[in-house]
């Protein structure tokens, strides 16, 4: 009878290993299909993440904010920003060249006049320059005092103004920025496909001599003039 017990006990625990060894193991496999609802430790977003992503996006728009604190006397291309009055050293770093045919020329003291364009046509920039040193200098070191800036109309360049207007901007874009910063009072110019609006120093149109005017053809940006007088 003691054999039968042990030969019995033998049996059952020799099928209670072999039975465990034919249970499958079950493992998960994610359904290639539907993998965005695999969450890993690497993939988790969460709502700060979220949000920092948000702000690394670019501002989109034709107004560039980072251009937003120039100032009606203010220009800026190339990351390099003209204050006017203005002297040939401030357009260091724009990669405009002052034309040499007048850049070169003679102007007396007490005189003012037209200094050619620094960059290429049909873009860059034509300058008014003013000579009150009381001596005969050369256009390109006299005080430049106006700018009119043109736009390529290829992309090719791109310069900002006060609040941040490009040549991407429409007339509503310009207005609008205009009267938020306080300038309400332009003077407009219609004619046929040409519109201008000229701006004033502290919006006053007595000071004449300090503006800015956008010159728009057929709803486009074509020239922005600056005038700072000394």
């Amino acid at each position: 009878m003691k054999n039968i017990k042990l030969v019995l006990i033998a049996f059952i625990i020799c099928f209670s290993i072999t039975g465990c060894g034919f249970k499958k193991q079950q493992s998960v496999v994610p359904n290639n299909n539907n993998l965005d609802n695999v969450i890993t430790e690497d993939n988790v977003i969460t709502e700060d993440t979220k949000k920092e992503e948000d702000n690394e996006k670019p501002n989109q728009g034709s107004t560039n904010v980072s251009n937003a604190s120039l100032k009606i006397n203010q220009a800026q291309y190339n990351n390099v920003v003209i204050t006017f009055p203005a002297t040939k050293e401030s357009f260091n770093g724009t990669n405009w060249t002052w034309d040499s045919k007048y850049a070169t020329k003679d102007l007396a003291t007490g005189y003012t006049t037209s200094g050619g364009r620094i960059g290429s046509y049909p873009g860059g920039v034509v300058v008014g320059v003013i000579n009150v040193s009381g001596q005969t200098k050369k256009i390109e070191d006299c005080t430049i005092d106006s700018a009119t800036f043109y736009n390529p109309n290829d992309g090719s360049e791109n310069v900002y103004f006060i609040g941040g207007i490009n040549y991407k901007s429409t007339e509503n874009d310009v207005t609008t920025i205009m009267s938020s910063l306080g300038y309400k009072n332009a003077k407009v110019s219609k004619y046929e496909n040409s519109v201008y609006y000229k701006y004033f120093v502290n919006d006053d149109q007595n000071n004449f001599k300090n503006y800015i005017e956008f010159y728009f053809y057929n709803s486009i940006i074509k020239s922005v003039t600056v005038r700072a007088s000394i």
